[in-house]
């Protein structure tokens, strides 16, 4: 008898053990596959997404868009944008001029801040009924330009004004580069005499009947672009046509506010 239980106890210790090892094996894989599936379903960790979201990019004043310095042009007017770089108040001057003769049209500033707006206001400076709406464009290649007078618009120089590329403002800078020759000038019955002499420049200009009308002197020691002079009877601005024609523009205003009769523009005499 204790023969047969040594043998008979031994074989169910086994098969005991092995099933014990066979339902190990089989719920362990069980936990494994049940605990991949549960992560596969389960989802996703609401913490992992604040913490995407935390990072997203989110918009700020650095990223608006800006005023470029630089120059613009709508086809007729040039559009230039300078930095005041003033540590009080930083910002812009804005300026337009006509390409050919670099008459001033308007010229005003505004505030670094004012750029962040969609849209901004500029008073000009020597006209306080003149002002100039800018609409800038995300990138700040196009400035859209609202020229009003007492409220009224105007659109002398309204208009869409695209960022000049480098290479095309060097062409027009090359074709702007002449000064304003010394010489005799006509334009329509009225003559101009230009001299530089004595780190001057001298004009002197006569009516159709051969009157002096007007001389003045402005002090330089090269050949200007353009000049402004003053006096008791009023301003006078000259400008070089700049494209090698010789023609100069004469602009200004007497003592009583009135245009120049003999504003135009002068050809040199061959």
């Amino acid at each position: 008898m204790k023969k047969l239980c040594a043998i008979i106890l031994p074989a169910i210790l086994g098969v005991i053990l092995s099933s014990c090892t066979w339902v190990y094996q089989v719920t362990g894989m069980e936990e494994i596959a049940l605990a991949s599936e549960t992560t596969e379903q389960q989802p996703p960790d609401p913490r992992g997404a604040l913490q995407t979201n935390d990072t997203k990019a989110v918009p700020t004043e650095e990223s608006a868009p800006r005023l470029r310095e630089g120059r613009y042009s709508n086809g007729k007017y040039i559009m230039e944008l300078t930095s005041i770089g003033d540590q009080s108040e930083e910002g812009y001057y804005i300026i337009i001029y006509t390409p050919q003769y670099g008459i001033q049209m308007f010229i005003g500033a505004t505030r670094e801040s004012d750029a962040w707006d969609d849209t901004f206001t500029v008073t000009d400076n020597d006209d306080s009924r003149v002002t100039l709406v800018v609409d800038p464009s995300e990138d700040g290649r196009v400035l859209t330009a609202q020229m009003l007078v007492d409220g009224e618009e105007k659109t002398i120089i309204s208009g869409e004004y695209t960022y000049y590329d480098e290479e095309y403002w060097e062409t027009e800078k090359t074709l702007s580069s002449a000064g304003i020759v010394a010489g005799d000038y006509t334009n329509a019955g009225y003559r101009m005499k230009i001299l530089y002499s004595d780190h001057c420049i001298n004009v002197e200009i006569y009516s159709v009947y051969g009157k002096l009308l007007l001389q003045t002197a402005k002090q330089t020691d090269e050949i200007l672009h353009s000049a402004v002079f003053e006096g008791e009877w009023g301003n006078m601005m000259l400008i070089s046509a700049g494209d090698g024609s010789g023609k100069v523009v004469v602009s200004g205003r007497d003592d009583g506010d009135s245009p120049l009769l003999f504003a135009g523009t002068y050809s040199l005499s061959t």
